[in-house]
């Protein structure tokens, strides 16, 4: 059924747009030894051309608000169950299931009345995996999500900016160097290398990749229906898809913004 959806949604865009959203929905795999690939390489951007651990807990967020109809307990108990299904159509990687375990004890924590510690969920999560899956231990891709989460989670610390673009401004910069601050010693130790432009190529494209989810997936059930039903959804993901493209092509074709020992 995926690869269905995947090969009915490449009709609708250009090649690399096609494989931007198969990586961010699907997590389909991008050609390492592709321009597409160096490119987001360089400036940093490898985590959105994934299905990772934050865009399955966007996904986790969207499903909640769109679920919050049936109420808060029955919204919430559907909404795990509904990325469970999500994640074993596409198949469970580290990321996946690190975000899906933390999201579902929060969620249930929420449900039985007890407050949510995250660095808490997030150990336990993490010992979990290591119980059962402990291969995955020595995964880039969990070593990765893992750091950035607990970067976003001790240093990601909210203030009372004084404007609305401030206040994104200042959030978006608080999310991103925390992120970093954990990852960027453990990208180095397995590639020696470094993207010195990433904060703010995040910076640029972090805003569009809720939207991009959202309509990602509202276009993939319409093609799953009737591929017409997909043609307007997909003229905005073009959009949207485009601009990040156009983003990464620019950044990364300025000199040092890539460093490599």
């Amino acid at each position: 059924m995926i690869d269905y959806i995947i090969s009915t949604l490449s009709g609708y865009f250009p090649h690399d747009e096609g494989s931007l959203l198969a990586g961010m929905i699907f997590g389909k795999d991008i050609n390492r030894y592709s321009e597409l690939y160096e490119m987001f390489k360089k400036v940093g951007l490898l985590h959105i051309v994934v299905l990772s651990g934050t865009n399955i807990s966007l996904f986790l967020s969207l499903t909640l608000s769109l679920l919050s109809f049936a109420g808060k307990k029955v919204s919430r108990v559907l909404s795990i169950i509904v990325v469970i299904a999500f994640i074993y159509l596409i198949g469970f990687d580290p990321p996946s299931v690190r975000a899906l375990m933390s999201g579902s004890i929060q969620q249930l924590s929420i449900l039985s009345g007890r407050k949510s510690y995250p660095l808490y969920v997030l150990f336990f999560s993490a010992v979990l995996i290591f119980i059962f899956k402990n291969e995955w231990i020595w995964s880039l891709s969990f070593q990765l999500s893992y750091a950035a989460s607990l970067g976003i989670i001790l240093f990601n610390r909210k203030s009372k900016p004084s404007s609305k673009f401030r206040e994104y401004l200042s959030s978006e910069l608080r999310l991103i160097f925390s992120a970093q601050l954990f990852t960027a010693p453990i990208i180095f130790f397995h590639f020696r290398e470094i993207s010195l432009i990433s904060p703010l190529a995040n910076l640029l494209v972090g805003f569009v990749v809720g939207p991009i989810m959202l309509l990602g997936l509202f276009t993939s059930v319409c093609a799953f229906i009737n591929p017409y039903l997909a043609y307007i959804p997909a003229r905005f993901l073009h959009l949207f898809l485009g601009y990040i493209l156009f983003i990464t092509k620019k950044l990364s074709s300025i000199p040092f913004a890539y460093v490599k020992l």
